[in-house]
C-alpha cells in the first residue's frame, strides 16, 4: 500500500515553510503547479506552501491544522489515482474541516497575487439542482456560495456567485469533484468582481464533520419579517414540505418604485443558515392580458439568512453589487 510522508522545508519566509511529501510503495508523484495539487504517474517528489512550524519528519500529520488538511487532500488525491477499481463516489452534502489552497493572479493590488491558503470549515448542501457552500475560515471570514449544480454520469460541475463577509464577492466555478465517505477536494476557480480583480485557481478539500445528510432545522420560520425601525419593506418566508424556503424580499428601487426579489436555488447550510441566489422578476401589470413570454427575470446577486432564534434573523444580500447587512424580526399577529 501506498504511504506519504511529509517533512516542512523553509519556504519564502519564516512562517510560510514548504512541505515535501515521498510516497512509497507506488511510482506516483503529487506536484504543486501554481500552487495547485496536481498528480503524475512518475517520481514521488511533492511540494506546496504551507504554514507550519518544526523541522521534523512526519508521517500524514504536521504541526497546524491547516497543515494537517493539506497532508488530507494529497492522501485523498494519492488514494484516487491509485484505486484500481472505480466506484461511485459518496455525498457532498454535510460538514467538512479543510483548507484552501490558492493561486492568484492579475490582481489589481500586486501584493494579493501569489500562493494563499487558508484552515476553514466548510457546510455544504447539494439538493434539487443546486448547490451551497457556506465557508468559516480560521480567521472568522465567513463566505456564501451559492449557485446551480449538475451531473452527467461521473462528471460533476456547479457555479454561481459568492459573497464574503470582507465585502469579497464575484462568480466561482466547481469541478472535478472527488469525494469518498471521509475525505473529498474540489478543484475550485474564483473571479472577484469589486475594486480588487483576482483569479483565483484553488483546491479546496478536507475530511468530513458531518453525516452525509445536512442537519435540518427544528424550527418552522414561516412567516412575515421586517425590520422594526424600517417599516415599509420586509421578507416573506414559507417553508415548503422539502424543507425549501420560499424567501421573497419586497423592497425599493433608487427611485422609490416598488421591486420584488425572490430567493432561488437555495439550501440549508446548517439549522441555522439559509442561502440562496437572488433573482428579480418583470411581468405584465395587473391591467394588462398576461402573456407568459412578457416574463422575464435576471439574477440580480445572492441571498443568506442566519436564524438566531425563532424571531430574530439576520439577512446579508447583494443587488448588483450593492451589499447589505438587515437585522429583522418574524411579525407576530
Amino acid at each position: 500500500a501506498a504511504q506519504v510522508f511529509l517533512q516542512p522545508i523553509p519556504f519564502k519566509s519564516d512562517r510560510l515553510l514548504g512541505i515535501r511529501a515521498t510516497t512509497t510503495g507506488a511510482a506516483a508523484q503529487l506536484n504543486a503547479q501554481d500552487g495547485l495539487l496536481r498528480l503524475r504517474t512518475t517520481g514521488n517528489i511533492y511540494m506546496t506552501q504551507c504554514q507550519a512550524k518544526g523541522n521534523a519528519l512526519m508521517r500524514y500529520l504536521t504541526t497546524t491544522p491547516f497543515c494537517r488538511a493539506v497532508s488530507g487532500i494529497a492522501t485523498l488525491l494519492l488514494a484516487t489515482l491509485l484505486s484500481p477499481v472505480a466506484s461511485a463516489q459518496a455525498s457532498l452534502t454535510g460538514t467538512w474541516n479543510g483548507a484552501v489552497l490558492e493561486a492568484r493572479s492579475n490582481c489589481a493590488s500586486a501584493q494579493n497575487n501569489g500562493d494563499h491558503g487558508t484552515y476553514a470549515q466548510f457546510d455544504i448542501g447539494i439538493a434539487n439542482g443546486a448547490m451551497s457552500i457556506s465557508q468559516a475560515g480560521i480567521t472568522g471570514l465567513q463566505c456564501n456560495y451559492v449557485g446551480t449544480y449538475s451531473q452527467n454520469g461521473a462528471a460533476q460541475q456547479a457555479s454561481g456567485t459568492f459573497l464574503c463577509s470582507d465585502g469579497r464577492r464575484g462568480t466561482w466555478l466547481a469541478t472535478q469533484f472527488l469525494v469518498t465517505q471521509n475525505a473529498m477536494s474540489l478543484n475550485f476557480s474564483e473571479q472577484l468582481n469589486t475594486s480588487e480583480t483576482c483569479t483565483i485557481n484553488a483546491v479546496l478539500g478536507g475530511s468530513r464533520l458531518s453525516a452525509t445528510q445536512a442537519p435540518l432545522p427544528s424550527i418552522d420560520y414561516t412567516g412575515a419579517w421586517y425590520k422594526a425601525d424600517e417599516s415599509g419593506w420586509g421578507v416573506s418566508i414559507v417553508k415548503g414540505t422539502s424543507n425549501i424556503l420560499g424567501i421573497i424580499i419586497y423592497h425599493y428601487d433608487p427611485d422609490h418604485s416598488p421591486a420584488w426579489f425572490i430567493v432561488q436555488n437555495g439550501a440549508w447550510q446548517n439549522p441555522t443558515t439559509y442561502a440562496g441566489s437572488l433573482y428579480r422578476y418583470a411581468a405584465p401589470s395587473f391591467g394588462e392580458t398576461f402573456n407568459t413570454s412578457d416574463v422575464t427575470r435576471a439574477q440580480v446577486g445572492t441571498a443568506t439568512l442566519n436564524f438566531s432564534s425563532a424571531t430574530e434573523a439576520t439577512l446579508s444580500y447583494t443587488v448588483n453589487n450593492v451589499v447589505l447587512t438587515k437585522a429583522i424580526t418574524r411579525l407576530s399577529f
